[in-house]
C-alpha cells in the first residue's frame, strides 16, 4: 500500500496477505470480502471503518487503533487484541466468528460481540462491563478476573466464568445461560 490514508474508500476482493499496511489511516473504509493473513497493521488507524466478511489471520497489531468499527460476518483468527493502542479502541463484532483469540488488560467496556462463535477465546482481566454477548456461542473459552458488571449473557453457551473471580453483579443470563454459571462448580444438570 502506497499511500499513507485512505479516506472513504472500499476495498472489495482483496488479498492483504503478509501486506505491511503499518503507519497507515483508513477512515470511512469498507472492507468486502478481504483476507488479511499475517498483515502487519502495526501503528494505523482504523476510523469509522467496516469489515463485512473478512478473513483476519493471525494480524500484527501492535498499537493499532480501532474506533468505531464494525466486524461483521468474520472469521477472525490468532488475533491478540490486547496488542492495539487501548485508548483509541471501540468496536463491535457481530455474527462473526474468533477462533484463539485473546483479550487481556482492556477496557472494552459497553462492546458487542452478539451472535459470535468464539473458540478458544480468552478475556483475562479486562473491564468488559454492559458488553453485549447476546446469542455467543463460546467453545473452550473463558473469563478471569474480569468485570462483567451489566454485561448480557442472553442466550450464550459454552462460557467458563468462574463467579468468584469475575465481577458479574447486574449480568444478565437467561435461564440456560444461567446454568453455565453452575459448571465451575462441577454441578450437572440433567
Amino acid at each position: 500500500m502506497r499511500k499513507n490514508e485512505y479516506i472513504d474508500e472500499v476495498f472489495a476482493n482483496k488479498e492483504f496477505e503478509t501486506q505491511v499496511m503499518k503507519d497507515k489511516l483508513f477512515s470511512g473504509c469498507s472492507f468486502k470480502n478481504c483476507t488479511f493473513t499475517e498483515a502487519d497493521l502495526s501503528r494505523s488507524t482504523f476510523e469509522e471503518c467496516q469489515f463485512f466478511s473478512c478473513s483476519i489471520v493471525a494480524p500484527k497489531l501492535a498499537n493499532a487503533s480501532f474506533v468505531d468499527v464494525l466486524f461483521d460476518e468474520c472469521k477472525i483468527i490468532a488475533a491478540k487484541f490486547e496488542s492495539l493502542n487501548t485508548f483509541l479502541t471501540s468496536f463491535t463484532i457481530k455474527s462473526s466468528k474468533l477462533m484463539s483469540c485473546s483479550f487481556a488488560k482492556m477496557n472494552i467496556s459497553s462492546m458487542s460481540f452478539s451472535k459470535c462463535s468464539m473458540d478458544d477465546t480468552t478475556f483475562i482481566k479486562c473491564n468488559i462491563a454492559k458488553a453485549d454477548f447476546s446469542d455467543v456461542v463460546f467453545n473452550r473459552g473463558f473469563f478471569a478476573e474480569c468485570d462483567l458488571s451489566g454485561a448480557n449473557f442472553s442466550d450464550a453457551t459454552g462460557f467458563v466464568l468462574d463467579p468468584r473471580d469475575n465481577q458479574i453483579g447486574k449480568a444478565k443470563f437467561t435461564g440456560i445461560s444461567a446454568l453455565e454459571l453452575l459448571r465451575v462448580f462441577g454441578i450437572q444438570i440433567v
